[in-house]
C-alpha cells in the first residue's frame, strides 16, 4: 500500500515527536505495518462512525492515527490522542 502524508499529519507528527521522542520509532514501525499488511490485528485498525473511507489504527494506548484509504493508497490525516482526534 502507498502511503502519503497530509501537511496537517506532518504538523502534528512534528509536535507529538517534540513531546516524546520515543513515539518517533514506534509511529514509524506502525506506518510500515499499515503500508505492508493494512489488517494486521497490531493496528486494531477500524472504521470511524459518520466518516465516509476514514480508519483510524492505534499507535498505543492513547496515540491514534486517522486515515482516508482508497484502494492501495492510503492518506494519513491526523495523529494525536483519542481525545485530540475524534
Amino acid at each position: 500500500m502507498e502511503i502519503f502524508f497530509t501537511p496537517q499529519f506532518k504538523r502534528q507528527l512534528r509536535k507529538l515527536s517534540r513531546k516524546n521522542q520515543e513515539y518517533k520509532l514506534l509511529i514509524k514501525q506502525r506506518i510500515l505495518l499499515l503500508s505492508e499488511s493494512p489488517n494486521h490485528p497490531q493496528l486494531r485498525m477500524h472504521k470511524l462512525t459518520n466518516k465516509e473511507n476514514e480508519y483510524a489504527i492505534s499507535v498505543d494506548h492513547s496515540i491514534r492515527i486517522v486515515f482516508s484509504r482508497e484502494k492501495d493508497t492510503c492518506y494519513l490525516l491526523e495523529i494525536g490522542s483519542h481525545d485530540e482526534i475524534y
